[in-house]
């Protein structure tokens, strides 16, 4: 199946490989919205069923993971219309159904819904660029998709520093590769 707003593929080799979809709204900085959002479901459901596919990736570009929702279709919305017509939690609920380990692997901005996003999957590895962070709050506005709940999970830095130590160290969410922003 072919995408507008996502690119997917198909790796390794053997009886189990690893479906990759990246977002791809690069002049958007991967902002997140309906259309990306039911490619992203439809593409995590098509791997999820696929039986050759053992567990699936999802990333977007060394800039940026997911700069957050597209305000520009979110500006003519009020709060009512927003939330009648599901605006932001309608698509985002699809990859909580996936029964395959999804792995978000972060570089660049994962903010708002992108941080959100992030955090919906199994595990996130982020690279030493990699900056999450919720600037809606600055605004006096609410976290707005399913996990905001969740805000407070650990963020796996892995970099190829940590991977070259001889001696392994705990990571921790306050690791420098793994900067938190608000």
């Amino acid at each position: 199946m072919t995408y507008d707003c996502i690119l997917t593929a198909v790796h390794g080799d053997g009886p189990r490989k690893t479906g990759l979809i990246t977002l791809n709204r690069p002049k958007a900085l991967n902002a997140l919205n309906d259309q990306l959002m039911d490619e992203l479901g439809q593409a995590l459901l098509a791997f999820d069923a696929d039986d050759g596919i053992g567990c699936i990736v999802l990333t977007g570009s060394e800039r940026a993971f997911a700069a957050g929702a597209d305000i520009p279709t979110m500006a003519p919305h009020t709060f009512v219309s927003a939330f009648k017509s599901g605006l932001i939690s309608k698509n985002w609920e699809t990859i909580l159904q996936v029964r395959k380990p999804v792995i978000a692997a972060v570089a660049g901005f994962a903010l708002g819904g992108g941080c959100e996003l992030a955090m919906c999957c199994d595990l996130i590895l982020a690279a030493p660029n990699a900056v999450f962070g919720q600037p809606e709050v600055k605004l006096g506005v609410i976290l707005g998709s399913v996990l905001s709940a969740s805000l407070g999970a650990a963020v796996l830095a892995v970099s190829a520093r940590h991977r070259r130590q001889s001696k392994a160290r705990p990571l921790t969410n306050t690791d420098r590769d793994a900067r938190i922003l608000t």
